[in-house]
């Protein structure tokens, strides 16, 4: 969103009723524990993929299974 786009929103939230900004609140809530999940989930996973039995880097298409692409 655009800057000017951002404070005339934010400006606009004193005119809330009292449940529009509760409402606001939880979608606001979900967002920033999607950011939070985001974060961790990129923070513990490998810059590069590699296999967990013996390290190797160089992998290939492995058919799916349950829907998951498989790799060898």
């Amino acid at each position: 969103m655009k800057t000017g786009s951002f404070r005339k929103w934010f400006a606009g939230l004193e005119k809330l009723s009292e449940r529009q900004r509760q409402a606001v609140l939880e979608h606001l809530r979900t967002a920033f524990v999607l950011d939070r999940l985001r974060a961790a989930i990129e923070a513990a996973t490998p810059a590069r993929l590699c296999c967990p039995g013996c390290q190797g880097e160089q992998h290939h298409r492995h058919r799916r299974d349950r829907g998951l692409q498989r790799y060898r």
